[in-house]
């Protein structure tokens, strides 16, 4: 040890002290730890699918109030929206996916909808699909095609 220096004796001497008192301490720790199980006190809802059923008039009301989207843009696109049912109607609705006018129009569409009342506080989310249909003959003007679906 005498051609080591202050420092690096210091650090030989600390070593095998600091590992010696972590070994006591891990030995002395207690072994009959008890199970602990964490709950929340709200349960977590999902989102319902069953859209049609709770809201019956949301196709017919979306199919009007978003065909002109089709008819000016004709993108195709499939867009999620999420909402939660509050008085009978759609409130804190997200939408997300395909192309950002669809979605702000369709948050603008869903405030239209109306919900049964056993709705109330429930979560919802479908999709919706934008299909541009072909057209059939050059005289024909081209119809919409907007599709719900649960999932």
């Amino acid at each position: 040890m005498r051609h080591l220096s202050s420092f690096t004796r210091g650090l030989v001497l600390a070593l095998p002290l600091t590992f010696g008192t972590a070994l006591a301490m891990a030995q002395s720790a207690p072994s009959d730890l008890q199970r602990v199980e964490i709950s929340s006190l709200r349960p977590i809802k999902m989102a319902r699918v069953d859209v049609q059923a709770n809201c019956p008039g949301i196709a017919k009301t979306l199919s009007e109030q978003l065909a002109f989207l089709l008819e000016r843009d004709g993108e195709e696109g499939t867009v999620r929206v999420n909402f939660r049912v509050d008085d009978g109607g759609a409130t804190e609705i997200e939408s997300t996916g395909g192309p950002a006018v669809n979605r702000t129009y369709i948050r603008r569409a869903m405030h239209m909808v109306d919900c049964k009342p056993e709705a109330q506080a429930h979560r919802f989310t479908f999709l919706v699909r934008f299909t541009p249909a072909a057209q059939t003959s050059a005289d024909s003007p081209q119809r919409v095609a907007l599709a719900l679906s649960e999932e």
